[in-house]
């Protein structure tokens, strides 16, 4: 059996078997490292389905000793040397570096060459082929791989918004890619379009009852974020403050369902 067709039946059959994932892990991290030749011994979609069904059954931080050698052999296959895009990144297209970024984001895995040339490759590809929802998975987890991997890496996360952010400009866009989007722009302190912003802003505020208390929580603490910064002040405020007054009004009415975190994000926004 491949490594794909193993790690497949594991998560159609939701076989929790740590150990068993990880020495599968183990085993493709050796034929990669073993694998002398020029030619990567899987295509880019088998790598791709390896990582997405492994963090389809482990995902998060607690389980990166089991993915962590999945994740290994893939930069192996993506770099050469560990910093320069190998053939088969370059290959890559846009649906695909998103599925890639999206398996690094659920398995906390940091690898500051690697994403930082996924980021590039994606400003080669062209907005218009690109739907608001996909935009908005590509923005929401590059802004949290690359800010956690490396400060050198802000530069990237604004020129990926420039690149990419009008797409978003879409009635197409949901109360959840809204709120993904509002909290990454915040974090990465993308302040160049503030039109983007308000209008995400919007589609949330506008749509808050039928958003999770996670989602209007995070976009209420994105505005308060970028009210803060020093554009803002005095007798002056930004055009999406009465966005916020909306979802600190959502959020009031579910109070009886906040968690410590929903509270502590809306007190520091307000």
């Amino acid at each position: 059996l491949t490594v794909l067709q193993i790690v497949r039946a594991h998560a159609q059959l939701n076989l929790r078997d740590a150990a068993g994932v990880k020495a599968i892990g183990n085993r493709f991290l050796f034929l990669v490292s073993d694998n002398d030749n020029n030619d990567p011994i899987c295509t880019s979609d088998t790598l791709i389905n390896i990582l997405e069904n492994v963090v389809a059954l482990y995902h998060g931080k607690h389980n990166r000793n089991i993915t962590i050698s999945f994740f290994k052999a893939a930069s192996s296959l993506l770099l050469q040397d560990s910093s320069t895009p190998s053939p088969l990144l370059k290959q890559l297209d846009i649906g695909q570096i998103i599925s890639l970024t999206l398996c690094l984001t659920h398995a906390h895995y940091s690898h500051y060459h690697l994403i930082h040339h996924l980021g590039t490759q994606t400003l080669h590809h062209s907005p218009s082929h690109l739907p608001p929802s996909a935009t908005a998975t590509l923005l929401s987890s590059f802004s949290t791989l690359l800010l956690n991997s490396h400060n050198a890496t802000r530069p990237l996360v604004l020129d990926l918004f420039r690149h990419w952010g009008g797409n978003l400009l879409s009635a197409k866009i949901t109360p959840a890619d809204a709120s993904a989007v509002l909290y990454a722009a915040a974090k990465s302190d993308y302040y160049s379009d503030l039109g983007i912003f308000d209008y995400l802003a919007e589609v949330l505020a506008r749509d808050a009852p039928h958003a999770t208390t996670k989602e209007v929580s995070l976009g209420l603490w994105a505005c308060g974020k970028m009210t803060a910064w020093d554009g803002f002040g005095g007798d002056s405020s930004p055009p999406y403050a009465p966005r916020a007054e909306v979802l600190a009004e959502e959020l009031c009415r579910r109070r009886e369902e906040l968690k410590g975190r929903d509270v502590a994000q809306a007190l520091w926004a307000l």
